[in-house]
């Protein structure tokens, strides 16, 4: 994960960037158990 630099602007990504952060994150808390696409929907 990197950390926004100082006076930096949000970057948007879509869905499948999403879905992809939320898997490398729940792999990274060994939250096998967890669905990427659902926590997107929600």
């Amino acid at each position: 994960m990197r950390e926004a630099e100082p006076g930096s602007h949000k970057q948007t990504i879509d869905g499948n960037q999403a879905v992809r952060e939320w898997r490398s994150l729940l792999e990274e808390f060994d939250e096998s158990g967890r669905d990427a696409e659902f926590l997107q929907d929600e």
